[in-house]
Parts: structure tokens; sequence; C-alpha cells
């Protein structure tokens, strides 16, 4: 007869947790927001422009009159050669062009080089009940929204790649699809709380008691809308949830025998990440919770950190456990997948700095980590970083007016991109790594993210493997 575990009277985290800052919009080194000044005007090195035309390849950005060419593309099979994970970068969450492009690459990574699992910036939870829902009958507009953020599931420009992934079920070559976030990102998330307590139900490992504090919780947050205070309220409810998935995870894990005789070790191993991943989630909100009182740029990394080092475990426990034997395409922003951690310069290289702190789990302390170094220390060259760099343009949250770029620097690797006179275009950052000679591998500027567009001095060859640059990007575009 397993143990009954009856949880702590208050509990904790959120219904449907959102980021406490916006996907990507952290602040970068002191927290200085300001771009810095660009230095005067240089003429381009002519031979760096002519080694950029004839070592970039031209590609087409939006799709083709046949969707199945694909042979601008192909100079990707080579550069990636037998990696087994790719991770596409975005400068922001509303560019239509890096969105329509990303479609291309993952029907083409999926028709030509058998990579067919598309892991999202987005809940793990919630992107796994959209992939089982991929299979049904449900409207594919609402299946994308079950799992992944807004700005994705709802934009024109990105909304295909569910449709594609639609028409591959039920094929032998499915296009399935799951997220490596802590946070809830969809209407999934609902749904969270009270999977977990019927997880524990069978086998019994919680008591009824624990089953109905959760209901009641759930049934309060619907009535939110009608509350007095609705922010205090919502605050209560999160902050019980946020309490309870600690001993959640805990009995969990204490159960292991008794759960896998009845489950099997899959999905144990699932269940449990999506549990710990809780527990981190209520980790980086309590984090932020002093950040928000002291707004300190050390409380601020912090709970930037504890979320980088969560997404950087499930992205790695993705690949080797859940799907050991499949090829990956990950789906995210720049600031995410950028192989290097930030301080006032961004440090681009797998390796933490001489100067990085780190507590015992690990996990940078002085430093803005990202989820790509640590997932590109753990698979070295059989993770292929692609980021994206543009030269101008607008981009827009989801209904909002357009927002301008900031301008590219003189010197910058935007700079000396444009000068190619490519509208867009790939080029392959791995030829150049290992020959220190090489004039690519002398840090220049450049910036990995225009929601917060502070320049980013690095030595990009050991930021990316490889580069996806649009000259200009306009504003993705909203779903009716």
């Amino acid at each position: 007869m397993p143990r009954r575990y009856l949880l702590p009277a208050l509990a904790v985290a959120c219904v449907v947790p959102l980021a406490f800052v916006s996907p990507c919009t952290a602040r970068q080194g002191d927290g200085a927001a300001a771009t810095p000044v660009p230095s005067p005007a240089v003429a381009p090195d002519p031979g760096k422009v002519e080694w950029l035309r004839s070592h970039a390849a031209p590609i087409t950005v939006a799709p083709t009159a046949d969707p199945d060419d694909f042979k601008d593309l192909e100079p990707l099979k080579a550069a990636i050669g037998d990696s087994t994970m790719v991770l596409m970068g975005e400068l922001t969450h509303g560019d239509a062009e890096a969105l329509a492009l990303k479609v291309r690459l993952v029907k083409y990574l999926h028709q030509r080089l058998n990579f067919d699992v598309l892991v999202w910036e987005s809940g793990l939870f919630d992107c796994e009940e959209m992939n089982e829902a991929l299979a049904g009958a449900q409207p594919v507009a609402d299946v994308a929204r079950m799992g992944v953020f807004g700005h994705w599931s709802q934009g024109v420009e990105s909304f295909p790649i569910f449709e594609y992934a639609r028409t591959t079920q039920g094929s032998g070559r499915r296009l399935r699809m799951s997220g490596f976030d802590i946070q809830n990102s969809g209407t999934a998330g609902w749904s969270m709380y009270p999977t977990f307590a019927a997880w524990l139900s069978d086998p019994l490992v919680i008591t009824n008691e624990v089953k109905t504090y959760i209901e009641i919780l759930l049934d309060d947050a619907r009535k939110i809308p009608q509350a007095a205070d609705r922010n205090a309220e919502q605050r209560r409810i999160d902050m019980a949830l946020r309490t309870l998935a600690p001993s959640l995870a805990e009995s969990h894990q204490s159960h292991r025998a008794e759960i896998v005789a009845a489950v099997g070790d899959r999905e144990f191993a699932y269940r449990q990440r999506c549990l710990d991943n809780a527990v981190a989630f209520a980790e980086m909100m309590a984090a932020n919770d002093k950040y928000q009182q002291t707004q300190s740029g050390e409380d601020f990394r912090w709970a930037y950190n504890i979320r980088e080092a969560a997404n950087a475990e499930v992205l790695l426990w993705l690949a080797r456990e859940r799907y050991p034997d499949r090829k990956i395409v990950v789906w995210c922003h720049n600031a995410h997948l950028f192989v290097g951690v930030t301080g006032l310069l961004n440090l681009a290289g797998a390796d933490l700095p001489a100067n990085a702190k780190t507590d015992s789990r690990g996990r940078v302390l002085n430093v803005m980590d990202s989820t790509g170094r640590s997932v590109k220390q753990a698979m070295g060259e059989k993770a292929y970083v692609l980021g994206v760099m543009a030269h101008s343009g607008t981009w827009s949250w989801l209904g909002n007016p357009p927002i301008d770029y900031a301008q590219a620097e003189p010197g910058s690797m935007e700079e000396l991109l444009h000068t190619t006179g490519m509208p867009s275009l790939f080029l392959d950052l791995r030829t150049v790594r290992s020959d220190p000679t090489h004039w690519l591998n002398q840090a220049r500027p450049g910036r990995i993210n225009q929601q917060q567009p502070v320049s980013s001095q690095s030595v990009w060859p050991k930021a990316y493997d490889g580069v996806l640059y649009v000259d200009r990007m306009t504003p993705r575009h909203q779903r009716p």
C-alpha cells in the first residue's frame, strides 16, 4: 500500500503562468537599456565584403510557388552535417520574414534531413498536450493555442507550420512537437495542476484533500474576472499553486516504484520532468518577487538564469531521453540560443568565463547565462545554432503598433552583411572557427535581440554556428 502524501496547509504557482519578463525582453549586462552611440562610419573593407559574397548563400524567405522547392536551402545540409539538433533563433517575436523563413526551414529539415521533432520555446506540458491533439480532429487553430505562445500560434507567418504538422499525422514521417520552457504558454496550461492531481491519484500517493484543494483553487481562478481585486486574487492563487509544486514533485519521485509499475519508465520520466519544471518555475517567480522589491541587476540576473538553466535541462532531457533516436529542431529567440554569457560584454563560447560564479548546481550567478551555452557545452558539434540577424526594419507584438529596429552600427556584423547586397542569406560560420587569424574571429558589434537592442561585442563564430540574415524585417500579422 503506497504511503499517502498530505500537503501543507497553503499552496502555489500560476494557473497559466506567464514570464516574469516577456520572453527574451530581458535586460542585458548591468540592466542598462540604452543603445550605445554608434562609432563614426568607416567604409567597409572590400576584401571582407567580397569574402562574404563568395561564401554566403542567397536564400528565399517567403514560401515559393512550389512549396517543396528547397534548392536555395541545400547549403544548410553540408553545414549541419551530422548534427542532431538545429536551434533556430529570431531577433524578436514579431518579425514576419523570420517567422516565414523558419517555417520553410522546418519543412526542409523534416522532408530532406529527417528532423522530425519540433521543440518550441513554450511549455513542455502544454506542447506535449498539443502534440497529442495534432493527431485528432480538433481545429488546428485551437490545437496551436493549446501549446505555443500567442506570438507564434496566432501569427499569420508562423501558423502554416501547425497546418503542415497536421498533414503529417498518421504518416510514416510525422512531425512531432514538444516544448522546452518551464513556463506554461497555452490553453493546455489550465489543465496542468488537475493533471498532476490525476497522476498522483492512480496509484494513490496524495490524499483526496489535495485533489479537492487544487479543484477549489482552479475554480477560484475562473472567478477572477468577478473578484473585487483581480490582481490580489490572481496573486493569492498563484502563490498557492507555487507553494504546492515542490510537495507534488517530491511525492511523485518518492513513489517511483509504484508509479513505474502502473505507467512505465518513459511516462514516469515525463511526469517527473513536468513536476520538476513547476518547481523551477516557482523558484524563478520567487526570485522575481525579490527583484521586484530590490530592482537590483543581481537579483534580475538570478531570476533569469534559473529559467535558462532549467530550460537547458529540459532541452537536453528531450534530446537524450524523450526523443533519443530522433533529430530535433528548436524554435526560440536568439537570446536563448546565443552561445555565451552576457555581462557588460557578450562573451561568446560554450565555456564559462573565468570571472563567472556559480551555485552548487552550476547555475551562473553574476552574469546572464543562456540555454544555448549549456546545450552547446553538452552537445558540441551535434548541436547547430542558427542565429538571425537583420540590418533594419520594424517589428510588433500581436495587435500592437510597429516598433523600429535599432540602427545597425558601423563595422557591425549586420552592416557587413548589408554590404553584400543580398536581401537574405545563409552564412556558415563553422568553417572559420578553427582559424584564429580569420577576420571573422575578431570581436565586432552586433545584436542578438531587437526587443532590448543592446549592442553585443562578440566573436560571432563562437556565438553561432551559422547566421540567417534578412536585410529588412517587417512586422508579422495576426490571424483573424
